[in-house]
């Protein structure tokens, strides 16, 4: 398992070896962390210019941070790629599923409404996913 929010400094900053095999499933994030935009939102400046300046040399296209991380995690060689629909539709942390811990009426409620976002996306993501062979 490769959550890429966790994995991707040691990967391709530091560029420890291990994080980039077929028998693997990769994801952004999990049901337990901020949606990716939130989460590159608070990692220190000087952190998320590392991350871009990564990406930039991994050739990802240039765009928000949430549509190079998705490349990213599409262009690596685990058998499977899973998104959260948070991180697909580039939403915030108004998005959160859950934080650890913490009861209250807020954790497991978050919904997609409707589809429309989504289905605006479909052509793009059926682009994305032939570019990388998934």
């Amino acid at each position: 398992m490769n959550v890429v929010e966790f994995t991707f400094h040691d990967a391709e900053i530091t560029k420890k070896p291990g994080y980039d095999r077929e028998n693997m499933v990769a994801y952004l994030g999990t049901h337990d962390n901020d949606p990716l935009k939130s989460y590159f939102s608070l990692l220190p400046v000087e952190e998320q210019e590392l991350w871009t300046k990564a990406l930039d040399a991994k050739k990802m296209p240039k765009g928000d941070i949430n549509e190079r991380l998705i490349s990213y995690e599409l262009s690596l060689n685990a058998k499977y790629a899973i998104f959260a629909i948070q991180d697909l539709l580039d939403l915030g942390t108004e998005s959160r599923l859950n934080k650890p811990g913490i009861i209250d009426d807020v954790n497991w409620t978050w919904r997609m409404l409707n589809f429309n976002a989504f289905e605006k996306k479909t052509e793009h993501f059926l682009t994305l996913n032939k570019q990388y062979h998934r």
